[in-house]
């Protein structure tokens, strides 16, 4: 500011960000990126895509290595399982019942799933955190031609 002679009366730094990403939309079942399939979702869950491995290539993500990619993608989908796995222990000890899919839009305002592709249905009676090892699985399945 002193440079273009202005006055202030305080200062801060924001440094020059290649990227932002905006957490919650990185996690699974809690948020992501809507996708149309050109029909009204029979239930409050909406089909989404969240930018992280194995769901899509996030190629937004320029100059890393791939390995860093992995290490985003793994936490991403381990702090999902984290979040839906307190909600789920919370929800069976005040409604003495299950919080699976069916139920998820009594906890989350717009719950999402991720979107795996057409005519891949999910089971509304599973938890979250059931598809979400699985993902993670997937995931790991992937890391070996990612990490070579």
């Amino acid at each position: 500011m002193q440079y273009q002679n202005r006055e202030v009366e305080a200062v801060y730094f924001i440094p020059r960000l290649r990227l932002w990403f905006n957490e919650s939309s990185m996690y699974p079942f809690i948020g992501g990126d809507s996708l149309w399939r050109g029909r009204i979702p029979e239930r409050n869950l909406i089909p989404s895509i969240n930018l992280i491995l194995p769901y899509t290539s996030p190629a937004f993500i320029r100059d890393s290595n791939k390995e860093a990619i992995l290490e985003l993608s793994k936490t991403c989908i381990e702090n999902s399982i984290n979040i839906l796995s307190s909600l789920e222990t919370l929800f069976h000890k005040i409604n003495e019942r299950n919080l699976s899919l069916i139920s998820l839009g009594q906890v989350i305002t717009t719950p999402r799933y991720p979107d795996h592709g057409k005519d891949i249905i999910y089971d509304l009676n599973l938890t979250p955190t059931h598809y979400l090892k699985n993902d993670l699985e997937l995931l790991s399945r992937l890391s070996s031609i990612i990490r070579s």
